[in-house]
């Protein structure tokens, strides 16, 4: 009998989605590869599973051309502990925020889908859905394991948006559980680092607040370093992956 695979979601804006170039910059485990080993990832246009992969100025990668983040740092050492293949429904866009006071982001997570520009909690939904019907039609069954998330800069630029925050975060992280019916799914984020130039102390509030919940697990940044005021250096998103993977793995010892 085939064992369920594992599935992961990835989500958030643009320290998610990939900042720091693999031309330039490498993490410590990728030492010459553009492929996550043992990490398959959805590509909605192919609507399939394939080999995650960072290639350069290629519509077809699944990936932000060749940045990483932290959640390839995550997942792929979360492969190595479990001796398994894992696989990662991602959805992210940089300058997006949840809040759609002005000025919102470039998207917005909010689930009142009818007030956003751009619905992203919308398209992780319907990305989420097509995604289980392909496991669903090759027969492979499948354990949700988490949700890896990282956003806030963006809500930091309305002071309405920023007041909203924790309603905001913690309407999405429903609205998630909600749609993949799983009530319970873990939800691992992590603050804003305090040298951000996007910094807020309210936000970070409001993710310490959300952390008290059950299912939610949150990675301080407070030291973190960015490359450009805002975005994660290598070693900050490597850091990230590995302190979320604390999580992941404590999470899977409780089952």
């Amino acid at each position: 009998m085939t064992s369920s695979i594992d599935l992961w979601i990835v989500a958030g804006q643009s320290n998610t989605n990939g900042r720091i170039k693999l031309s330039k910059q490498r993490p410590s485990w990728l030492p010459t590869s553009n492929i996550v080993p043992n990490v398959k990832c959805f590509n909605l246009s192919k609507n399939k599973f394939e080999l995650w992969q960072y290639l350069d100025n290629s519509d077809l990668a699944n990936n932000n051309e060749d940045k990483w983040a932290y959640d390839s740092t995550a997942i792929y050492q979360y492969s190595k502990l479990v001796n398994k293949e894992q696989y990662v429904i991602k959805h992210s866009l940089g300058g997006s925020s949840i809040g759609v006071n002005p000025p919102a982001g470039k998207g917005q997570w909010n689930c009142n889908y009818h007030l956003t520009t751009v619905p992203l909690l919308k398209e992780l939904e319907d990305k989420y859905y097509d995604a289980i019907a392909l496991l669903n039609k090759q027969n492979k069954s499948f354990i949700l394991r988490g949700v890896l998330w990282h956003q806030g800069e963006s809500d930091s630029n309305s002071p309405e948006n920023e007041h909203d925050y924790y309603n905001n975060l913690d309407a999405v992280i429903l609205k998630i559980r909600t749609f993949t019916e799983h009530n319970n799914l873990p939800f691992i984020f992590a603050t804003i680092p305090k040298k951000s130039q996007q910094f807020s102390a309210l936000i970070n509030r409001a993710h310490f607040k959300l952390a008290k919940k059950k299912y939610s697990y949150l990675v301080d940044l407070k030291d973190g370093t960015t490359f450009d005021g805002i975005h994660f250096d290598s070693a900050t998103a490597e850091k990230l992956g590995n302190d979320m993977l604390k999580y992941m793995i404590k999470i899977r010892k409780r089952e």
